[in-house]
């Protein structure tokens, strides 16, 4: 089994059980994030991996919209906010290629990438790649403790860096209050909670599974991509050593640098630029 890994990383299997056709052509990116606003700094990030990728079209779409009217996030609706119709209704204006597509997202947008990943095939939406980074895949918004989780990892770092418990408990009151859990369970399917629990796990477009050693979402992202290549589908997983969960934004950090690189090789792979 082929391994992908850098100097001193983790030794992660790419698992290629499937076989995905590249063809070439001007790309288009959408990523998710939960960020309220993208400020200078993100702007000249998103800018500077334009430029290394040969200015393609990047589309962001921030996931308090999704928040903001979670009713619009039930049915197809999912598709209109994650950005997809507005780049391919205007390929000609954005000067991408609308069958040329990736989706990407950091964290909880990286939990929104896994169900369009899904949903994408079953609208039969043609994606080039889905790179979902330090991703969660279960439904632990909605623990009431930590111990509730089965990945060691989750148990492991629940007093760690950046992410803790308590942090996620907070983001899942705010997301899913436990006032309204009923009513949300009862509006989106079981599996958009937690992607780990999707009835169909065929014909997924390839995916780029990427964790942080140091997070709590770790076990389950990489259960995620274990799934992927038990269904046949062609996954690539690496794990970033001594990482925590938001290490793709500390500047400081040479793993941060060589993140960037590796998704500015995969996105040229997938879209043969």
């Amino acid at each position: 089994m082929p391994l992908v890994a850098g100097p001193e990383t983790h030794n992660a299997p790419e698992l290629a059980n499937g076989s995905g056709h590249i063809s070439p052509g001007i790309k288009a990116m959408i990523e998710e994030h939960i960020l309220p606003k993208l400020d200078g700094d993100f702007l000249e990030y998103f800018a500077k991996l334009q430029t290394r990728l040969g200015a393609p079209a990047v589309s962001n779409t921030p996931i308090e919209l999704v928040r903001a009217n979670p009713v619009a996030y039930q049915s197809s609706c999912a598709l209109d906010t994650s950005g997809f119709p507005g780049v391919r209704d205007s390929a000609s204006t954005l000067n991408v290629n609308p069958a040329s597509v990736s989706i990407g997202g950091v964290s909880a947008g990286a939990h929104i990438c896994l169900v369009l990943q899904h949903m994408a095939r079953d609208n039969d939406i043609p994606l080039r790649l889905c790179m979902a980074s330090v991703t969660p895949a279960s439904d632990a918004l909605s623990y009431t403790y930590y111990t509730e989780s089965p990945f060691p990892s989750f148990h492991e770092f629940h007093r760690g860096p950046v992410l803790p418990w308590e942090r996620i408990k907070y983001f899942g009151r705010l997301c899913m209050p436990p006032e309204r859990l009923a009513e949300l369970r009862a509006m989106w399917p079981d599996w958009w909670f937690s992607p780990l629990r999707a009835p169909n796990w065929t014909s997924l477009c390839d995916t780029f599974v990427r964790t942080a050693e140091v997070d709590p979402l770790r076990d389950e992202g990489e259960a995620y991509a274990m799934k992927l290549a038990a269904g046949g589908n062609r996954v690539t997983m690496k794990r970033y050593l001594g990482c925590p969960h938001t290490f793709m934004y500390i500047d400081a950090m040479q793993r941060k640098h060589e993140y960037d690189m590796d998704a500015v090789a995969a996105l040229k792979a997938a879209h043969g630029l």
